[in-house]
């Protein structure tokens, strides 16, 4: 948007080299006051410009679905199956005794490693600088 000042056929030089595309336009401002007065026209006008329908996609007929001819039954005598010996599972050996709820919660490992990080870093720490605690 060419702002009038100096220049002033620069509108024209917009038109000629700068913009492009179809539905392309210069809006030009007379001035630093009509600028705002230039831009509200501007929008209005880039929101007003009709965007065209898209045309409708032609309608296909769709093809007669054809059945397939039935494939005839065959009839197979149905032999009763031999008997299958009974087996009867032995239950698992005990594991040792141990409780279940001894084993501790991953995230709490995490903790006790990540408090231990820390206070290694502190000592080490106080170890630089010189300072110690009684």
């Amino acid at each position: 948007m060419p702002i009038l000042t100096n220049v002033s056929n620069l509108d024209s030089y917009f038109q000629s080299y700068v913009i492009g595309g179809d539905d392309a336009f210069v809006q030009a401002a007379s001035g630093f006051a009509d600028f705002e007065t230039a831009l509200k026209a501007k929008v209005k006008r880039e929101i007003s410009i009709a965007i065209p329908e898209p045309e409708p996609e032609p309608v296909v007929e769709p093809e007669p679905v054809v059945e397939p001819e039935p494939e005839p039954v065959v009839q197979v005598p149905l032999v009763p199956a031999p008997p299958q010996p009974v087996v009867t599972a032995t239950p698992p050996a005990p594991v040792a005794d141990v409780d279940p709820q001894s084993v501790p919660e991953p995230s709490a490992l995490l903790g006790l490693l990540g408090l231990a990080l820390w206070g290694s870093n502190a000592a080490r720490q106080r170890q630089i600088s010189g300072r110690f605690y009684d």
